[in-house]
């Protein structure tokens, strides 16, 4: 009789990868030696079995990028057939349905198996960074009249201080708060205008900020809309962008 494979029992899964990735991923996106034989990406790979007394454990990884999601199932030995969801740690909606009469029951072993992408529902995009650049030096156009709409996510995002300028977030009250002061952030920026103060060599030095984005203060208030998903709270020195919910 023919032993069972690492594979064998397994009936059908299905996946829904979304949250915040396991890791970063810097593997191949092929599933051989030969690089002809490229599977594009996002793709989801079975890539472990591990068999033990009273269940067998199977690890998937779906990669995205260079994201990775580590999905794994506790499946039991025995009982027939039935499904179980993952009990991993990840914010993924698993299922495998299975057939204990079939089941592995070899040595802990790592393999490559591609999953049908057909099996799978991808919901990773991301806000990774949020940067302000002045529309002045990189020949920009603004359109006040451009609004869209923000969604509140859950993960990680880079927040890049600049010349004068602070960002902090607080995941807790949803918020993200711009402080803007004369040697905030990276500093005093050396080779524009007035942002370092003073505004000439016989004047006193004077800690002001003359405009925020190449965005200049009207009232002395820099404008700032957002749409109706978000609300703003002003103090001075300080903008406060808030998700309404």
């Amino acid at each position: 009789m023919t032993s069972p494979l690492p594979t064998s029992g397994i009936l059908d899964t299905y996946f829904v990868i979304q949250g915040v990735p396991t890791g970063v991923y810097s593997g191949p996106v092929y599933g051989s030696s030969d690089p002809d034989e490229e599977y594009v990406q996002p793709f989801v790979q079975l890539r472990r079995v591990d068999p033990g007394a009273l269940t067998v454990q199977y690890t998937y990884w779906a990669v995205s990028g260079n994201r990775y999601w580590e999905i794994v199932f506790e499946v039991p030995v025995a009982g027939g057939t039935g499904q179980v969801r993952n009990s991993d740690a990840t914010s993924c909606t698993a299922v495998l349905i299975f057939d204990t009469e079939l089941i592995y029951r070899g040595a802990p072993v790592d393999v490559v198996v591609w999953v049908e992408p057909g099996r799978t529902e991808w919901h990773t995009e991301q806000l990774d960074s949020i940067e302000l650049f002045n529309i002045w030096r990189v020949n920009g156009v603004e359109d006040d009249a451009v609004h869209l709409a923000v969604a509140y996510f859950a993960g990680v995002v880079e927040l890049i201080d600049g010349y004068n300028t602070e960002w902090a977030f607080s995941s807790e009250n949803k918020e993200l708060a711009v402080t803007v002061g004369a040697g905030l952030g990276k500093g005093r920026c050396p080779d524009y205008g007035d942002t370092v103060g003073g505004g000439g060599s016989s004047a006193p030095e004077v800690d002001f900020v003359t405009t925020v984005n190449g965005i200049a203060p009207k009232g002395g208030d820099i404008p700032v809309e957002v749409s109706p998903s978000l609300g703003l709270q002003r103090a001075p020195g300080k903008l406060t962008i808030m998700v309404n919910v």
